[in-house]
């Protein structure tokens, strides 16, 4: 990463940061489970916080300049489950090598009847 501009790292910290604040079944910005996907951007997370203290100290420095608000968070909907999780209660559970996508019947219509997406 120290062939990274500033902004290019700052930029690439709001992408692993994103891709680490998962929602809860409870509904609370959490971390991802601790599997091979979820330590894969804990272990890039760690490597983004030691550029930071190479390039700029102990945190806070670099972080000062307020760049990490613009990181897309989910956003949390506690006390009230996630819809997926009540969509998917209703059902009763998550099938194993079962992939669930949720929208508007408007917009899945054309996916669900050509496997087409709009």
């Amino acid at each position: 990463m120290q062939f990274l501009s500033k902004k290019d790292l700052e930029e690439r910290t709001q992408h692993i940061f994103s891709n680490i604040t998962v929602l809860s079944n409870e509904g609370k910005i959490s971390l991802p489970e601790v599997n091979d996907t979820g330590l894969y951007w804990l272990e890039v997370w760690t490597h983004i916080l030691e550029e930071f203290v190479l390039r700029f100290g102990p945190y806070p420095a670099g972080f000062t300049n307020g760049f990490i608000k613009q990181a897309e968070v989910v956003t949390p909907s506690y006390p009230e489950k996630p819809k997926a999780v009540t969509a998917i209660d209703t059902i009763g559970g998550a099938k194993n090598s079962s992939l669930y996508k949720f929208g508007k019947y408007k917009y899945l219509k054309s996916m669900y009847e050509k496997g087409e997406a709009e």
